[in-house]
């Protein structure tokens, strides 16, 4: 007979209401240019070591103690997957935070199996995509995108249950995304813009953070540090006329956070951004005319347009939601009633 996680599920449901009630908060006074904005962010920065895997853990994927090839395996195959469904950024990225996680905490045997990738690689994904999406594919339905294994539905909910164990049910984690809006408003609004910040900016920022999940350096870096430097790296792309205001605000708006590693983060993105040859262009501009009003038009669509797309929801509705979705998962997996692998 499974254990009972009552306790467990409630406190986390808990967890998940607060956490989400920060980053809607944040975003609230972000928006009304109120002050206090900085109280529910130095929150978030305090709990996001919480869902970081332990410093040890990079040590080993570096050298070598655990095979770095099984991380980066089963990251481009979530990040595959999150293409083919069209799945939000933060799903991907939480996937990948419930992975490394996972390796960091779980024995693996000495010879990593194929299969034993692809599976928690499914199980990951599985349990991303019902935090994060409203609609979710099945189980069985993301074994997609060169999978090489198809498990029955049966195995793939063990697995979310040895994960779910495995991380004492903390799943709602504290990312990048969880920070990045906040940012972005402030450092407009602190070089005297009403405005929000433009959609290209963001759309850059949030492919620069998903970008970071491939490469194991970014695991010294906290999410806050990782938002901002994306950020920057992005004004500097965008509105490069602009990037000195977004700098200047966002060093002197992370005061949590340590501006060296900040800044060690930034040169990191800047490295894969040369070294991969992913440099932004501005695909509105590709499209249209050449004539000076079309450019000039399609120029103002991507500094006016709304931000990224996230939305500020009203703090009930997301919390009932988030409850829904976490009660979902525990009676899912309930109803196995199956002991963990």
């Amino acid at each position: 007979m499974a254990p009972s996680f009552d306790c467990v599920a409630n406190a986390d449901i808990e967890s998940c209401e607060d956490q989400e009630m920060l980053r809607q908060n944040a975003q609230i006074l972000a928006l009304s240019g109120e002050n206090d904005v900085d109280e529910p962010v130095s929150m978030l920065h305090h709990r996001e070591i919480h869902y970081m895997p332990p410093e040890d853990y990079l040590q080993r994927l570096r050298n070598r103690t655990l095979d770095v090839n099984v991380r980066r395996e089963a990251v481009g195959w979530i990040l595959k997957v999150r293409s083919f469904y069209n799945f939000g950024p933060p799903t991907a990225y939480l996937a990948v935070n419930y992975l490394d996680r996972f390796l960091s905490r779980h024995r693996m045997p000495q010879c990593v199996k194929a299969w034993m990738i692809q599976l928690m690689a499914v199980a990951c994904l599985s349990l991303a995509a019902k935090m994060e999406e409203t609609q979710v594919p099945f189980p069985s339905d993301l074994q997609r995108e060169d999978a090489r294994f198809i498990f029955d539905a049966r195995t793939i909910q063990r697995m979310e249950l040895l994960i779910l164990s495995t991380l004492k049910w903390g799943m709602r984690s504290i990312t990048p995304f969880s920070f990045i809006d906040c940012f972005a408003y402030r450092a407009v609004q602190g070089h005297g813009h009403d405005a929000a910040p433009p959609k290209a900016v963001m759309s850059r920022a949030i492919e620069l953070i998903l970008s970071t999940t491939e490469e194991i350096d970014f695991m010294e870096f906290r999410s806050s540090a990782i938002a901002a430097a994306a950020l920057l790296c992005a004004a500097e792309e965008v509105v490069p006329l602009q990037a000195v205001h977004y700098k200047r605000a966002l060093s002197s708006f992370i005061t949590d956070v340590d501006k060296d590693k900040m800044f060690g983060c930034y040169n990191l993105i800047q490295e894969i951004i040369v070294e991969g040859g992913c440099y932004w262009t501005p695909m509105s501009l590709q499209s249209t005319d050449k004539t000076p009003v079309g450019v000039l038009d399609a120029a103002a669509c991507l500094s006016t347009t709304p931000t990224s797309s996230y939305s500020v929801k009203p703090y009930a509705s997301v919390a009932a939601a988030k409850r829904r979705k976490l009660n979902e998962i525990c009676s899912a997996l309930l109803v196995s009633q199956v002991h963990p692998c």
